[in-house]
């Protein structure tokens, strides 16, 4: 079938290209963007919870508490700025202090360029915030952009 597929123009797709096009659109994935320790309020996609009345389940209080009043963390989409790529799990700083973590990233054949989301501290969310990725010991600069990186209209 793959050979058939390829004779008549299609292009073999791994999980490479997978990761880059969810990246580019900013879609979260799980055990990355969204697991067990950060919440869909922390990750942008409250909007999917629908908190009935009258339904309770774990985690609900928290849950409307965070979307009411705020949370410490939020995720965010970086660019790197110094030629490097970033990985999962990579820290992130501001003035030297450890404000958060990369939780995906990657280089964007779209967009040419190293992109991430990262889990930050809210008070360092805005776009265009200057920041560090520490990578290979070594820091290089990044930028706190709007997200979703690519888009199609």
């Amino acid at each position: 079938i793959w050979g058939e597929l390829i004779k008549a123009g299609a292009y073999p797709a791994g999980l490479g290209a997978r990761d880059s096009l969810r990246l580019e659109a900013t879609y979260s994935l799980y055990g990355h963007e969204i697991n067990d320790s950060i919440t869909p309020v922390e990750a942008g996609l409250f909007w999917l919870v629908k908190p009935k009345q009258g339904i309770e389940y774990i985690g609900k209080k928290v849950l409307l508490e965070q979307k009411n009043e705020g949370t410490n963390r939020i995720i965010v989409g970086l660019n790197l700025l110094d030629r490097g790529i970033i990985r999962e799990n990579f820290k992130i700083f501001k003035g030297g202090e450890k404000i958060g973590y990369v939780t995906s990233g990657g280089y964007s054949p779209t967009l040419k360029k190293t992109i991430g989301l990262g889990l930050i501290s809210k008070r360092h969310k805005e776009e265009g915030t200057e920041i560090e990725i520490e990578i290979r010991n070594k820091l290089l600069r990044g930028v706190v952009v709007s997200t979703p990186f690519y888009r199609n209209v």
